[in-house]
């Protein structure tokens, strides 16, 4: 893959992650806008999982063949 757009995840002042896409061609000023408008809330909803679910398990439940989850602490 050659191109890819990331955005921070934060959520209350603290970063929880990134929200990245890749791609093997170039990708659109869209993709950054849509990456930008839903990262405030995936933030959120990852700080409210990380809270009271231990990672592997929320791994376990996001992954999905057209989804990868990648995470590091």
């Amino acid at each position: 893959l050659r191109y890819c757009v990331a955005t921070p995840l934060v959520d209350d002042g603290h970063t929880t992650g990134v929200l990245a896409a890749y791609s093997d061609t170039p990708l659109a000023a869209e993709v950054a806008h849509q990456l930008a408008l839903v990262a405030p809330q995936l933030a959120a909803a990852l700080a409210r999982a990380a809270a009271g679910v231990p990672l592997r398990q929320a791994k376990a439940h996001l992954s999905r063949p057209s989804l990868r989850v990648a995470s590091s602490r």
